[in-house]
């Protein structure tokens, strides 16, 4: 996890602090244009069907119960299957650079270069979508470290290209080019690693009929889940843009921003779980599977109720600081966001759990009704003018979903809903908390970055012992062994 952190660290670098260089070594017209062509790769990646995801889940219950034959055929399966589907990704960029590409406006004399740049982008993709599966393998056996070691060294070497083919005058090229390095870096490390942790358990890299047909059925409920969040991913802004204006999609983003971080940051620990837990899948015990979701979901829910109340604290002062009090959006947007930041921890750590456990096919259906009905509600309340609404209607949409996941885990465990119903007391009683920590963080004064580092020491200090008295209050009653039980 700590690994994890490293890397969403060197992400947040290239993604901010190498902004200016781009901007002074390329231009803000072809930098506009690259961001344009990130979009349409953006929608290109949905052609690896999720496939990381679900290889990583088939080897963790293999190798959790003790079967490197069958891990070795899903490990061999998966990652030549992520190869082709790599390849037709690849392939059909072709087209796209000669027929979407022109199309962008203002391209004109660039047109070449993006043309070059974006297949080489494509590359860089396919070499880093694969390298998911490798890495993958390492979080499936248990053995995290390597894969997390290469995995932040590759990051770190493509910013350090970018950084040093901008200043030799490479141009656009050095981005694209950056990406295709780390890309290299992981897949040649990690292939022969991955082959080594398959051996160790009496299995090898091998293709295997029973496997492709697996996977096969598996990948199209994952991929509809993954096209589904790459729907709403920028949904509100789209809509806001088209039936509001510009202006207002700014304050809606600015007073949203640290809340995707925030919300970034949680989910790096759910990404963490998701190895361990697919790997507990495979011993079959039903009692520690219970144990494993209760705390690990006990942990993130906490997380996320600790980040939305520091982000309701603070958010006005952070907004205000960074682009000017004009640009805040106002408390009910706020108290909107932080409640979206709680539950989409929650749906999203539910989905991980189940898919850990390989309760695949319907969650992910489910997720992406959830992502279907998301985007009409937002196009629904930003044509009426109703902006401030948005994240409260996205709430009661990851809200009924989070209740949809949770039936499905009842189900698995033979869980009944009364085991929830204390967790689901208090969980209420914090989240109703959010509109006071909102308004009393606007009426503190901070009117500068030390008043602001001051405070949130103090936000953080209050709400880590108030959270951490509610984790010891369950603790001490033994919520959670309640709820123990065997299925008959």
């Amino acid at each position: 996890m700590l690994l994890g952190y490293v890397n969403y660290g060197l992400t947040l670098i290239q993604a901010i602090l190498l902004v200016p260089l781009y901007l002074s070594y390329i231009g803000a017209a072809q930098y506009g244009l690259w961001l344009a062509t990130g979009g349409i790769l953006g929608w290109l990646s949905f052609l690896d069907m999720g496939l990381s995801s679900v290889t990583l889940q088939r080897v963790g219950r293999s190798l959790g119960g003790k079967d490197g034959v069958i891990a070795g055929s899903y490990f061999g399966t998966g990652y030549m299957l992520h190869v082709g589907l790599m390849s037709i990704t690849i392939i059909i960029s072709v087209p796209v650079m000669f027929f979407v590409l022109p199309l962008l406006d203002g391209v004109g004399q660039d047109l070449q270069l993006i043309r070059r740049c974006f297949f080489l982008a494509t590359i860089g993709f396919a070499l880093s979508s694969i390298a998911n599966t490798l890495i993958g393998i390492g979080q499936a056996a248990q053995k995290t470290l390597v894969p997390g070691v290469v995995n932040n060294l590759s990051t770190a070497a493509g910013i350090v290209f970018i950084w040093y083919g901008l200043n030799k005058g490479w141009g656009l090229y050095s981005i694209p080019c950056g990406t295709i390095l780390r890309g290299l870096i992981l897949n040649v490390f990690l292939l022969p690693y991955g082959r080594k942790l398959i051996q160790r358990e009496g299995g090898h890299q091998r293709f295997d009929k029973a496997a492709f047909t697996d996977l096969a059925k598996l990948s199209p409920f994952t991929f509809i889940s993954k096209f589904g969040n790459g729907i709403v991913q920028n949904a509100e802004p789209l809509f806001l843009g088209i039936f509001v204006g510009p202006e207002v999609v700014v304050v809606y983003v600015l007073t949203n921003r640290a809340a995707q971080l925030l919300t970034g940051i949680v989910n790096r620990v759910t990404g963490s779980l998701f190895g361990p837990l697919s790997h507990i899948s495979g011993d079959d015990n039903l009692i520690r599977a219970q144990q494993a979701f209760f705390k690990s979901m006990g942990l993130l829910v906490i997380l996320s109720i600790m980040a939305a109340f520091f982000y309701s604290a603070l958010n006005w002062g952070f907004v205000s600081l960074w682009v000017g009090p004009e640009r805040f959006g106002g408390n009910v947007l706020t108290v909107g966001f932080a409640l979206v930041l709680i539950q989409a921890v929650i749906a999203n750590a539910l989905g991980f759990f189940l898919g850990a456990f390989g309760d695949i096919g319907r969650p992910n259906i489910y997720i992406f009704i959830e992502s279907v009905n998301r985007v009409i509600l937002i196009s629904i309340f930003a044509f009426s003018g109703s902006v401030q609404y948005i994240p409260y209607a996205v709430y009661c949409s990851l809200l009924v979903l989070s209740i949809a996941l949770i039936r499905r885990v009842c189900k698995l465990f033979g869980l009944i809903p009364k085991h929830f119903i204390v967790v689901a007391f208090w969980y209420l009683v914090l989240v109703s908390s959010t509109p006071l920590i909102a308004f009393l963080g606007s009426r503190s004064q901070i009117s500068n970055w030390y008043a602001l580092l001051s405070n949130s020491i103090l936000v953080g200090a209050v709400v880590i012992v108030g959270v951490g008295l509610f984790g010891f209050l369950l603790w001490k009653f033994k919520i959670q062994n309640s709820v123990f039980l065997k299925r008959e």
